[in-house]
């Protein structure tokens, strides 16, 4: 099929066009074909095509055979059973000649087809996008700047197989027997070094659902399913297809940008389930590490990793899968450092990562540790959306206390105010009558769960300072002696002005961590 008669077929979302990007700017105007191209080895290798726009206000030069063209990446991603991944990766088609059409709008053509005008567009077909030749490794460009050398591919190894450069995806992960209600969807990026340059790189990548058929070692991605969304990367489709789903972005300056999606299923027994794709838009710095954080005392288990593999030799990459690291405050999967290992298994551009774990606490934020050096070693942000672990300890049926009937609801402690030598009445309550019990107290501030106050492995806070000088219980200080608990009231008053924390501790052999404690008390007398 040829570039001239291509264009009629395709079938589209056009956004409505902002006012000109300064700059020439490029994104992915439409996803076109795809083609298969059979497998080998039980993998299946496919291309799309591409057609670009140049939204900018300035052509976009497009000369073959030098540095001043566009290259082309192809992914293809899988949503299953709540978790979106990238399953597949290409080499980079080599731009070599630009059309002067008008997909995107009215364009003002270049005389030739070493520019591509402004509110051009210019068409790739599949069958193009998986010629094997004019294919190069992704790891030679710098996504950030749009730099790469030419010629490109040297001194990489031959296509040799009807697999090697093209897209490639395991059989395991297309064939629908193994996977009942999966979506997938197609992605294509541009990486130019003018555009990269005028600023104008956060905006290359679109994506397009796809169906998949075939069996056995036979596989095939149509129909489409929709229309092209421009200039978003695929990621984005995990949240239109679940709202609950949040995003948030990190921008390495003077570098690219990572997009962090991630949601979470409740579970029972108050567990929650985790899954969290990172995306890699256009940093050339890479990511070495991703660590989660979660609430001090978080009980985290059921960790896991997925990446996709760079192939045909691109790299050459490690494919070593990351390891993970569980710490009383989160968790950390890496790779090697760029000093270990230059071509080590790093989160590069145009790719995704998974990660997911499950917690009885949520968890608070996300950093990146940057694998190729710069002045900032990691990106990091809270995580939105999520509901936050109390901060305070609340009562429960196992221990209950409160000061003239004043409870916290878990964000903050109980405060209560009284007068001097004014009577106020400390209510005690528990289900596990008959059990041994004790209060404690102290004039420190009460400590916040997110300050590392210490934590059972159930999730219990213990607010109270047990460090503070002042620090005592009404029972010895053991936490563990006075008499039998009974439901009781005690009222008690000061005669100096002071303010007084408590909180108490019902132990138990019948509680899963053999005590529990009640909510964090304040007592302000003046």
């Amino acid at each position: 099929m040829t570039k001239s008669n291509f264009r009629a077929l395709l079938v589209l979302a056009i956004a409505p066009l902002a006012l000109p990007a300064q700059g020439p700017d490029v994104i992915v105007g439409g996803l076109t074909g795809p083609s298969a191209w059979g497998g080998q080895s039980g993998i299946s290798a496919f291309s799309i095509g591409t057609t670009s726009c140049n939204i900018g206000n300035v052509p976009l030069v497009w000369i073959a055979s030098t540095p001043q063209h566009p290259v082309i990446g192809q992914n293809l991603y899988r949503l299953k059973d709540g978790r979106f991944e990238c399953v597949g990766i290409s080499w980079l088609k080599h731009g070599f000649t630009a059309l002067q059409q008008n997909l995107c709008g009215s364009c003002n053509a270049n005389p030739n087809g070493n520019a591509l005008g402004v509110g051009c567009s210019d068409p790739y077909s599949s069958n193009r996008n998986g010629n094997q030749s004019g294919l190069g490794p992704r790891y030679e460009v710098n996504p950030t700047s749009g730099v790469f050398p030419m010629p490109h591919s040297s001194g990489m190894p031959p296509a040799t197989t009807s697999i090697d450069r093209r897209l490639q995806v395991l059989n395991t992960d297309l064939d629908p027997s193994q996977n009942a209600g999966a979506r997938y969807f197609t992605e294509g990026q541009y990486i130019h070094r003018d555009d990269a340059q005028a600023g104008n790189g956060l905006n290359n990548a679109s994506y397009r659902e796809v169906g998949v058929s075939g069996s056995g070692s036979s596989f095939n991605l149509s129909p489409w399913i929709g229309p092209t969304v421009q200039q978003q990367p695929a990621i984005y489709a995990w949240q239109a297809i679940d709202p609950t789903v949040q995003i948030i972005t990190l921008d390495v300056p003077n570098d690219g940008r990572y997009t962090v999606a991630y949601k979470v299923t409740q579970l029972a027994g108050g567990l929650a389930h985790y899954e969290f794709a990172v995306h890699n838009l256009n940093s050339h710095r890479a990511g070495r590490g991703v660590t989660i954080n979660a609430p001090c005392g978080a009980i985290i288990t059921n960790t896991g990793w997925r990446g996709v593999p760079h192939h045909s030799g691109d790299g050459p990459y490690s494919t070593a899968p990351w390891t993970s690291t569980t710490a009383t405050n989160g968790v950390t999967w890496n790779t090697q450092t760029f000093a270990q290992n230059s071509v080590a298994n790093a989160l590069y551009w145009g790719t995704l990562y998974n990660f997911w774990f499950d917690s009885d606490l949520p968890p608070t934020a996300i950093s990146i540790e940057l694998f190729r050096s710069g002045s900032t070693p990691t990106v990091s942000s809270p995580l939105t959306g999520i509901a936050g672990a109390p901060e305070y300890q609340g009562n429960s049926f196992s221990a209950s206390l409160d000061i003239n009937g004043v409870q916290t609801n878990g964000s903050t402690p109980a405060n209560v105010n009284v007068g001097l030598n004014t009577p106020f009445t400390l209510n005690f309550f528990s289900f596990n009558t008959g059990q041994l019990w004790d209060l404690g107290y102290g004039v420190s501030p009460l400590i916040p769960r997110s300050a590392c106050a210490i934590t059972t492995p159930n999730g219990q806070v213990l607010n109270m300072d047990i460090t503070d000088p002042t620090f005592s219980t009404f029972f010895g200080g053991t936490l563990s002696s006075g008499f039998g608990f009974f439901n009781f009231s005690v009222t008690q008053q000061y005669p100096v002005t002071t303010i007084v924390g408590m909180q108490m501790v019902i132990v138990s052999p019948n509680l899963p961590d053999g005590i529990g404690l009640s909510q964090a008390t304040r007592l302000s007398v003046q």
